[in-house]
């Protein structure tokens, strides 16, 4: 049931995203959108399929949520980054930093390629463990990246309440700001949950949800 929860969720912003880069297709953000919803049908499509007698491996199912990860990771934070580049009045210096920051998100494939170890229980399903620095390494890589896109467009968003005092600038900023710490707080109780021994075969499954 929540695996097709979650696919129906990404089919319907699938289905916005095209509308958006059908209007848009000169913005990256849109297409970033598209992308991220896109691997998210992929990953869900792929996991629905796994008790089907022709159905993808385990293997198969557990390297397609790595990739479809890090992808999405990806696809997130180059779209957090053009909004920060484009509210900075195009900052190269910002584009190409933020470039730096994104780049190391496949790392965490070639990691998974060595530590990760594929397992199926009756309990649990089709699921896999990782090392305790697994968890680590993945906010490290995506905590920076989305943090600094964050702040630097909230900034600008901050200063424009400032100077103009709207009411629509308000909204921007403390919408901003909820989305960003709402983030944050998920990463880290992803990282603690993964930390947690109490919570067994589960916690190896947290980190795609996050």
């Amino acid at each position: 049931i929540l695996i097709m929860g979650l696919l129906f969720i990404f089919l319907y912003n699938s289905y916005r995203s095209i509308k958006i880069v059908c209007r848009r297709s000169y913005r990256a953000s849109p297409w970033c959108c598209l992308i991220s919803s896109l691997v998210g049908v992929w990953y869900t499509g792929c996991t629905a399929l796994t008790h089907h007698l022709y159905g993808p491996s385990c293997r198969t199912v557990i390297w397609t949520a790595i990739i479809c990860v890090t992808i999405s990771t990806m696809a997130i934070n180059a779209l957090l980054l053009e909004r920060a580049y484009l509210a900075h009045q195009r900052n190269r210096f910002l584009l190409t930093f933020g470039i730096l920051l994104i780049a190391p998100a496949p790392i965490l494939i070639y990691r998974a390629w060595y530590d990760a170890q594929v397992s199926f229980t009756p309990s649990s399903g089709c699921y896999s463990k990782f090392p305790l620095t697994f968890p680590a390494i993945r906010l490290l890589i995506d905590l920076p990246p989305n943090a600094v896109f964050s702040v630097a467009f909230l900034m600008v968003i901050y200063q424009q309440y400032r100077r103009f005092g709207d009411r629509c600038w308000k909204r921007l900023t403390r919408d901003g700001m909820t989305t960003m710490l709402l983030v944050r707080l998920s990463n880290l109780i992803c990282v603690m949950c993964n930390l947690s021994p109490q919570l067994g075969e589960v916690k190896h499954a947290l980190y795609i949800v996050d």
